[in-house]
């Protein structure tokens, strides 16, 4: 009697068990997208399998600031930087380092005007720029858009050669301190979810997620990577190969984050926030979508990934 007890409790603990990860798995996967040449038509001399990843080559991507005439331009630079410099901390996935290179000087000091997208005639002068646009008459992306990061890359393998992003300054107020009012968008929040897509992230499905479509006023969660961010990251830069049919990667992820872990106690914290935010409704404040905008240029293309106050607003 006692040793069928205690076989009906095996059988209890084991289907206990099986039930628990059927819950977790829903919770626990990845939800991250790459981009990817998925959306366009390669030269007919491209012999690559399609689609392929997007992605930078070499170790350093260097990135101009155009400063804002703020009264806190000073601390605005330096947010605007940390932003860009949380996707060089936590995981090492092999993604180039992001490196500041200074501020966009004035053409008349010897500078070169700040170029949003990819000018041929330029080639490596070219700069990976981030754009105060504070003229709304300037802005030419449509109301409602809180910033724009436009990527331009090579329609056969997918190597990104040019990245900017675009702040809507006109239109919007920009908080540079800890705890930005109700009506103001963090800049730090902004500017590390176009960052992002400048890496090759699409938008994660996975609420809490720093590259999840939306962001309600006042939001801080996105000023760094979360897990399913730097999933991502790895996939782009760390998973063998660049062909990607659905834009994920089919395995590889997770032995990439446990090999590049930088800081344990970061990502765990960043696990956790994440956990605590899935079941938060974030259509009960104006959020912000984001919209694609295409451009066939010079054989290249450029995808540009705008950053949407107004829900259902999208740029085609």
């Amino acid at each position: 009697m006692k040793e069928e007890q205690r076989s009906f409790k095996r059988i209890c603990e084991r289907a206990s068990l099986i039930l628990c990860v059927a819950l977790l798995c829903p919770f626990s996967a990845h939800a991250y997208v790459v981009y990817s040449t998925s959306d366009v038509t390669p030269p007919e001399t491209c012999i690559l399998p399609q689609p392929q990843k997007l992605l930078w080559e070499g170790d350093d991507i260097l990135f101009w600031v155009e400063p804002p005439s703020l009264n806190e331009s000073e601390e605005a630079i330096e947010v605007i930087k940390k932003s860009y410099f949380h996707w060089n901390n936590g995981v090492g996935c092999g993604q180039p380092s992001l490196t500041y290179a200074g501020i966009q000087e004035d053409p008349s000091q010897g500078g070169t005007l700040p170029v949003v997208g990819y000018e041929p005639s330029l080639d490596e002068a070219n700069q990976n720029l981030l754009v105060w646009v504070e003229n709304p008459n300037e802005w030419v992306h449509g109301p409602g858009v809180l910033g724009l990061t436009t990527l331009t890359y090579n329609t056969c393998d997918g190597t990104i050669v040019d990245g900017d992003i675009e702040i809507n300054g006109g239109e919007f107020l920009f908080s540079v301190s800890g705890v930005p009012e109700a009506n103001e968008m963090d800049l730090e929040n902004t500017v590390t979810h176009e960052v992002g897509h400048l890496l090759g992230l699409d938008h994660s499905q996975q609420v809490g997620a720093t590259m999840f479509f939306n962001s309600p006023e006042g939001e801080t969660e996105k000023r760094s990577p979360e897990v399913d961010d730097w999933a991502g990251l790895c996939c782009l830069y760390c998973v063998p190969g660049t062909h990607v049919p659905n834009n994920v990667c089919e395995g590889g992820v997770e032995q990439c984050l446990d090999e590049g872990l930088i800081n344990p106690g970061s990502l765990n914290g960043n696990s956790e926030e994440m956990e605590d935010e899935g079941g938060c409704d974030s259509t009960q404040a104006p959020f912000a979508p984001l919209a694609l905008l295409f451009i066939l240029l010079f054989g290249l293309r450029t995808n540009r990934e705008c950053l949407q106050k107004q829900c259902g607003a999208r740029a085609h």
